[in-house]
């Protein structure tokens, strides 16, 4: 359609010059109004915006999970202070029951058990 109106309005005046127009490339188009200029700022738009909207929820993700990972360093950092400081002041088999394991009760249950004697008595 383009190419027909161009040949049709061009061909006149390149066969005067003895010019035959085989191909053309289009390099540029301009219009008084601007509007071919204006018909891709919309979509430009939009682009940009999903692109700006994209940005902020990657930051927003990697704050979360930055904070999450903080917050798992300081539990870790909480409890092994806490464990470092019932060691310091509680020799092992003397501990607060409630900080011990099922396996180091029962552990402890056991030699006592067989250093009392079966019955529960010392010797």
């Amino acid at each position: 359609m383009v190419a027909n109106r161009m040949r049709s309005t061009c061909a006149d005046d390149m066969n005067k010059m003895g010019l035959e127009v085989i191909s053309f490339t289009i390099k540029e188009v301009r219009d008084k109004n601007e509007y071919i200029t204006n018909m891709g700022k919309p979509d430009v738009a939009r682009i940009k915006r999903d692109a700006d909207v994209a940005t902020a929820e990657a930051d927003r993700d990697t704050a979360i999970k930055r904070a999450l990972a903080q917050r798992e360093a300081a539990v870790a950092k909480a409890q092994a202070d806490q464990e470092r400081v019932l060691a310091e002041h509680f020799p092992w088999p003397s501990r607060p029951i409630a900080t011990r394991s099922r396996n180091q009760e029962s552990a402890i249950s056991r030699s006592h058990q067989a250093s009392t004697g079966a019955s529960g008595q010392g010797l």
